[in-house]
């Protein structure tokens, strides 16, 4: 029950949870496997609206054996799920209970892909980041989605959603980060953000932490990345990432 109480308070609002979807040449990886197209996005859909669970987790890891990628899994087939989910949702086709239980079980799916993250990762992490969204800010799948990819190249990466602002700053100066990376789910959280990163830089006990900053509040305003006090924004997941790389590449230099 508490996780599903999480799931219908966190997570029932898609909007919240948006990943943009990396904008593809073909449906070829970068290494020649195949990504997640439409039909896979449709047939996960129906899975997790189904009575059982099992399926809609079987779904999964059939195409990760195939060799589909992690992040085409993450970017190509789960967050559009959810968007799926969230349209079913907004056209009255599916009713509350099964569009909660459809994304609690896609949040679970996105936990039990945690493990795989580490396969990437021979050495110890060098590089260590905080994640973490505002408080009453529940979109925690895309906030996950992040992690994971970073913790797939190595990073040393701490989930921290919905948090209140002194916990956020309390982390920073109790721990040596290299980069802080913020979500902010709506227009209302810009100024609490603001705040955050400006106590965080003067108590960091990293004195040159990184600032990133992504989340539907950012998307179509990247300006608003240095408003706040940031370094730079991303719109999805592997952006994120590489955002993350440049930053600690080019010292303190914003690459907004």
């Amino acid at each position: 029950m508490a996780g599903l109480v999480n799931a219908i308070e966190g997570e029932i609002i898609p909007r919240l949870m948006l990943v943009h979807r990396v904008r593809l040449d073909g449906p070829e990886g970068p290494t020649g496997s195949r990504r997640p197209g439409p039909d896979d996005v449709d047939t996960l859909t129906g899975l997790l609206l189904a009575r059982e669970a099992g399926p809609a987790f079987a779904s999964v890891e059939a195409l990760m054996l195939r060799g589909v990628p992690l992040e085409a899994v993450y970017l190509d087939l789960i967050a559009p799920a959810a968007r799926r989910l969230g349209a079913l949702w907004d056209d009255d086709q599916v009713d509350f209970l099964q569009v909660t239980l459809g994304l609690c079980r896609l949040q679970q799916i996105v936990q039990g892909l945690g493990p795989a993250c580490s396969i990437d990762a021979p050495a110890p992490p060098s590089s260590r980041a905080l994640l973490a969204s505002l408080a009453g800010d529940h979109h925690t799948l895309g906030l996950r989605l992040v992690g994971d990819l970073l913790r797939r190249r190595g990073w040393a990466a701490t989930d921290l959603p919905a948090a209140p602002a002194d916990e956020i700053v309390a982390a920073v100066r109790r721990e040596a980060f290299d980069l802080l990376g913020l979500s902010v789910a709506c227009d209302a959280g810009i100024g609490h953000a603001a705040s955050i990163i400006a106590a965080a830089r003067r108590v960091s006990r990293n004195p040159a932490i990184r600032v990133l900053v992504g989340g539907p509040a950012f998307a179509g305003q990247p300006a608003r990345a240095t408003e706040v006090g940031a370094d730079a924004t991303a719109r999805d997941g592997l952006e994120a990432v590489a955002r993350a790389r440049e930053l600690l590449a080019a010292g303190a230099r914003p690459v907004c």
